[in-house]
């Protein structure tokens, strides 16, 4: 038997395949922006300081790509 969390995940689904492309990305960043204002809230900061410190922190946390490292013959690699 389905459970609640399964109706919900298959009815989202489906709504969801049924919006146009521009539909998809306009509710991407809609949801992007609500959770930004939560945070700035929960954090008690304002909500551009809030986008810095999320957009910093995701930086922050992304290994460096091969492509970005210094070249072979640098002493400091």
């Amino acid at each position: 038997m389905p459970s609640v969390a399964d109706d919900l995940r298959r009815d989202t689904r489906a709504r969801v395949l049924a919006m146009t492309v521009a539909e998809r990305i306009a509710l991407s960043l809609t949801l992007g922006d609500e959770d930004i204002d939560r945070y700035a809230r929960a954090a008690g900061v304002p909500l551009d300081r809030a986008r810095r410190q999320l957009q910093s922190g995701h930086i922050a946390g992304r290994p460096v790509s091969r492509a970005a490292r210094l070249s072979p013959d640098d002493p400091a690699r």
